[in-house]
């Protein structure tokens, strides 16, 4: 069974430095100023699974637009106001991806594929992110939520802005703000969703006028930019050895889902989550007092070697694999079926011409200015002729 060393892959060299001052930490340390970073997979379910364990709202922005509107994602929100939310989105995230949505999701992925095949046999250097996986997303997004493409364009246009721009540029993220305020008024007041879900938001947020510009906003980001993000990632990995994806194809559809889940445990985006601690919790040989303030590193957790043998090779039979890439708990990512749905059919339709994509060398990689989500800012590939 193969596996692969990681050693010499490209790095994101700002979570690197991050993680090397964590690399002799306990699970669970305390910092000076009596802040609490977990680095260990039991300590972080224990406080995951905690009911006592409430997100954390930190940005730079305070007081701003864009901290007024992300402030309320449901992502950062718990007690009944979270549970109405995410029920709102169930049917539509949740049940379509179980289901496996009839298909279409191989349907999009396929014709994008095509897209882009054409692109890249004309000789051009094309980007797996911005020619491939954005436009894919989106449309999937769009198809499953009953929105027409092109009324996500603004909010698409901004996400690829956002990638490029560091948290404290606080006077882009306001003009951001204000941008999605208005797509949520255009896409909710104008019939531009289909079905009930314009009703079931307006309900779970209580006719909440700016909780509901939040919970477009967020909907709209998040839907597609995670999945996109996350598919750039996975595709670096995979490209730099290329005898990954040979173990891939020749694996064929059986091996995909746990490839997939080891792709996920290495190359997630979401690296990691704040939480308060509103009553004492324990999280392995230590007990958080109340009004801690805790961060949750996911990634490192997924590299914990009580839990994962062997945690810095990349092995594409990995099982069981209970990595934490979309968190745990209550606030367990909504789209996290979803988005195994998307990156298995973005991967199936791909790989056959994976094999031949040569990542574009005089590029170097280079990841997004976001602490909390690492992403590729771009990943820029050329067609390798046919050997004859």
């Amino acid at each position: 069974m193969p596996v692969f060393e990681l050693t010499g892959d490209p790095s994101d060299a700002f979570a690197d430095e991050a993680y090397r001052a964590l690399a002799s930490a306990p699970p669970v340390a305390r910092t000076p100023r009596g802040d609490y970073l977990i680095t260990g997979h039991p300590e972080a379910v224990s406080i995951l699974r905690s009911p006592h364990a409430e997100p954390r709202f930190d940005y730079p922005t305070a007081g701003s637009r864009w901290n007024r509107l992300a402030e309320r994602f449901f992502v950062f929100l718990d007690g009944s106001t979270h549970r109405r939310l995410r029920s709102a989105f169930d049917t539509d995230l949740t049940r379509s991806a179980m289901s496996g949505d009839d298909g279409r999701i191989d349907t999009i992925s396929a014709a994008h594929v095509e897209d882009f095949r054409a692109r890249v046999e004309a000789g051009e250097t094309a980007d797996i992110i911005k020619d491939f996986a954005v436009p894919c997303t989106v449309e999937i997004l769009a198809s499953i939520l009953g929105i027409d493409a092109a009324a996500v364009t603004t909010v698409v246009n901004l996400a690829i802005r956002i990638r490029s721009t560091g948290d404290e540029d606080r006077e882009f993220l306001d003009r951001v703000a204000v941008e999605l305020q208005r797509t949520a008024e255009t896409l909710l007041y104008t019939g531009r969703f289909a079905g009930s879900l314009p009703n079931r938001i307006a309900a779970a947020c209580d006719g909440d006028r700016e909780l509901i510009h939040s919970t477009i906003a967020l909907l709209l980001l998040a839907g597609f930019e995670t999945s996109a993000n996350l598919f750039g990632n996975l595709a670096l990995a995979l490209m730099w050895d290329p005898q990954r994806t040979r173990v891939l194809v020749d694996g064929g559809p059986s091996l995909l889902p746990t490839a997939v889940e080891e792709l996920l445990r290495l190359h997630s985006p979401a690296h990691v989550v704040a939480r308060v601690a509103r009553e004492p919790i324990a999280a392995g040989d230590v007990v958080l007092p109340a009004e801690a303030r805790i961060a949750v590193f996911l990634r490192l957790c997924n590299m914990d070697p009580r839990v994962f043998a062997r945690p810095r090779q990349m092995n594409l039979h990995r099982t069981p694999n209970p990595h934490l890439a979309f968190s745990h708990g209550r606030h367990y990512c909504l789209g996290a079926s979803l988005a195994r749905l998307e990156i298995a059919a973005m991967l199936r339709a791909l790989l056959p011409l994976l094999t031949r994509l040569k990542i574009d060398s005089s590029k170097t990689p280079k990841w997004t200015e976001q602490a909390l989500g690492r992403s590729l800012v771009a990943l820029p590939v050329r067609l390798e002729p046919r050997s004859s």
